[in-house]
């Protein structure tokens, strides 16, 4: 009886060992199927955005690849500009940081979300800033942030920009005295991201000057696009 218990043991053994050992085989076939290695990343032509997805966030394999295919990409196809889901009012200080200036990549990413704080980004950035470092200035490496969710960060940018290119607007920014707290709160409010029983009261004085107050930001933001 204990042999015949024991025979069993090892047969459940060895057809699990078995399944485990042919498990990374099957991936391997499929991914060689399907998968090619980077350095062999080919682009059609006329692509002029490229998006470089990932599974999860704050997972250091797909934050290394990315560096992988963005080299490819700047050495073999002339990319040169990098867009990540993150603050647009974070933009001239990464790109004084990667033109070479003498700047801490921690000061640059302070408000940044946390997720982008790693060694495998630090490598990402680090490397466009060496590439600039002998690149022509039509060539140099730049960054761009493609969210705007924090007013504070945003409105000294905006302020700057219009005192440039329209005065009037900027005189009649700067007279709305609306808290930041209220401008995302009202944010939320307005794009529905968030429920709220009053949203189809009628509007009070005060909550109309605070809409007319985000109406100015939108007009700013129309100008940046043009």
């Amino acid at each position: 009886m204990r042999r015949r218990l024991y025979l069993a043991w090892i047969t459940v053994i060895l057809i699990l060992l078995t399944a485990c050992s042919s498990q990374p085989n099957d991936l391997t076939n499929k991914l060689e199927k399907y998968a090619v290695p980077v350095k062999q990343l080919t682009i059609p032509d006329g692509v002029q955005i490229i998006g470089l997805g990932e599974a999860t966030h704050n997972n250091a394999e797909f934050q290394s690849v990315r560096l992988d295919v963005f080299k490819v990409l700047v050495e073999k196809y002339g990319v040169r500009t990098l867009v990540l889901e993150e603050e647009f009012a974070g933009f001239e200080l990464m790109n004084r940081y990667l033109s070479g200036e003498d700047i801490e990549l921690k000061d640059v990413w302070e408000d940044w979300i946390p997720m982008y704080h790693t060694q495998e980004m630090a490598a990402l950035f680090n490397w466009m800033r060496e590439y600039n470092r002998s690149a022509s200035s039509e060539e140099q490496l730049q960054y761009w942030g493609m969210d705007v969710q924090r007013p504070n960060l945003i409105q000294p940018i905006l302020d700057k920009y219009l005192k440039d290119v329209d005065c009037d607007l900027y005189r009649e920014f700067s007279s709305i005295n609306v808290s930041v707290d209220d401008l995302m709160g009202l944010f939320y409010l307005l794009v529905g991201d968030e429920l709220d029983s009053d949203r189809d009261r009628a509007l009070t004085a005060s909550m109309y000057k605070r809409i007319h107050g985000v109406h100015c930001y939108r007009r700013m933001f129309v100008l940046l696009n043009n």
